[in-house]
């Protein structure tokens, strides 16, 4: 009798420590998942607010900086919706800065000068369902404020899986003689040779199809923002 006693004691008490071993466990992936979680929604945090910069950049002016931000002064000033600081640019790798805010609170910005291929705008297609979403963003609704910012996200993250190549010997895109790369890899504003003002196009698919299509557009000079100027 007693040597069952001590058997199922011996039981219970290897039970208990499987126990004790399996929430332990469980606590720990509880834990990894909640901090994979916590750092999913801090970037995601992160990039709206970027984004909700950008949407307010509409209301702000920009003029070209000449000592300090403190104020535009004389100068010429801007608004973003109607002109890019892009049209200072008069040379590649030219190095320029420019204030821009609101309500006299304005900061600097710096950069350079680049080529950049910019596509040809073609009519603007769009179905019941986004324009539906549209719809619903020009209401200035918070939770359709966020969805509009969410769809920009999706929006930049496939633009970035995108695939290009230059034009085939025919000029065509039938059949490419280099291995394609990604927007996010490279950009087909190197293909701009000719400089500003030349024409150029380049073959784009997107992820996962096998046939590209032939993407034409202008080289024009973009300044493109840098941390140093």
């Amino acid at each position: 009798e007693n040597s069952s006693k001590e058997k199922n004691k011996k039981i219970q008490e290897g039970n208990s420590d499987e126990e004790s071993g399996k929430n332990g466990t469980n606590s720990k992936l509880e834990f990894d998942k909640e901090s994979i979680l916590k750092r999913k929604r801090n970037s995601l945090l992160e990039k709206m607010k970027k984004l909700r910069s950008k949407s307010s950049r509409k209301d702000k002016i920009w003029f070209m900086k000449r000592e300090t931000c403190e104020g535009p002064g004389n100068m010429d000033t801007y608004r973003f919706n109607e002109s890019n600081p892009s049209i200072m640019c008069r040379s590649e790798n030219q190095k320029l800065c420019y204030c821009s805010g609101k309500d006299g609170n304005f900061t600097e910005n710096c950069g350079a000068c680049k080529t950049t291929l910019i596509p040809e705008r073609s009519a603007p297609t769009t179905t019941s369902t986004e324009q539906e979403g549209n719809s619903e963003d020009s209401s200035g609704k918070g939770g359709n404020i966020l969805m509009k910012m969410l769809r920009r996200l999706q929006k930049k993250r496939k633009m970035g899986k995108k695939e290009w190549t230059p034009l085939d010997a025919n000029g065509g895109c039938k059949a490419p003689e280099s291995d394609p790369v990604t927007f996010a890899d490279s950009h087909p504003s190197r293909e701009c040779k000719g400089g500003p003002g030349s024409k150029q196009c380049v073959c784009v698919r997107n992820p996962g199809e096998e046939q590209f299509n032939k993407i034409c557009g202008l080289c024009k000079l973009v300044l493109q923002k840098s941390n140093t100027a």
